[in-house]
């Protein structure tokens, strides 16, 4: 079957490592020049870049999926630490009723529920990334590559993430986001007090937003995406890092 495959496309060098793994010696029976790695990217006319609010408070943002694999206990699990410094989070998502439920469950057990905004589902996410200061992404799996990064990075807001999975190929500890690992919420809530203690102005946040800003238009808005989509579909790609 893959012998008759004229391209496969991965939106990840881990992607696209983990399948050659699975070949003895990491050599597939076909060329490797078949092999082509495209980062993901998003439908959409990037918007104009809007620097986070000055007025009200501090908006700290979850946009995804609410499974276990999205980590969203460890950001309710940091928000005590944030009581009395006028933030507040917004969770924009769906998943398991179930689920969702043990999510509250732990928010009203640790005293954080007013300081939680539940906003389901939204249509718009241009909208709720461009109403936040920072985004919190705190996956605790593997992802081959993570829609919901490179989403805050078009909207120009910093987000604090881990590198579980492909998100160091795009993303830059300290110039475009902030690193935590899997789980520790008591380093996310660190990193927020430092981030959101001072006015919406803090350099940190505004420059490290408007750099993911350049860096998605740069690296993977749509237009440069889809050029190179035509020219593998093409077999007109000679690009040297298509491994």
């Amino acid at each position: 079957i893959y012998r008759s495959i004229d391209a496969q496309i991965f939106v990840s060098a881990l992607a696209r490592d983990r399948y050659l793994s699975t070949w003895q010696g990491g050599r597939p029976p076909f060329p490797l020049s078949r092999i082509h790695t495209l980062h993901n990217s998003l439908l959409i006319e990037q918007p104009p870049y809007v620097p986070p609010p000055v007025k009200g408070p501090r908006i700290v943002l979850f946009l995804g999926r609410l499974s276990p694999e999205k980590g969203v206990e460890t950001l309710i699990e940091a928000l005590p630490a944030l009581r009395g410094r006028r933030a507040r989070a917004r969770i924009c998502g769906t998943g398991q009723a179930d689920y969702v439920d043990s999510l509250k469950r732990l928010a009203s057990n640790l005293g954080v529920m007013d300081l939680i905004d539940w906003k389901g589902y939204v249509t718009r996410t241009d909208t709720v990334i461009s109403s936040c200061h920072v985004a919190v992404l705190p996956s605790v799996a593997e992802e081959s590559f993570g829609l919901a990064n490179i989403e805050i990075m078009a909207g120009g807001r910093l987000q604090i993430c881990t590198a579980s999975g492909a998100q160091p190929e795009y993303l830059t500890d300290g110039r475009n986001a902030v690193f935590i690992t899997p789980g520790d919420s008591k380093a996310l809530s660190d990193k927020l007090i430092s981030l959101l203690e001072d006015d919406a102005e803090t350099p940190a946040i505004i420059s490290m937003g408007r750099q993911a800003y350049e860096d998605y238009a740069s690296t993977l808005a749509w237009p440069r995406f889809a050029a190179r989509l035509e020219s593998i579909y093409a077999g007109e790609d000679t690009r040297e890092d298509k491994l």
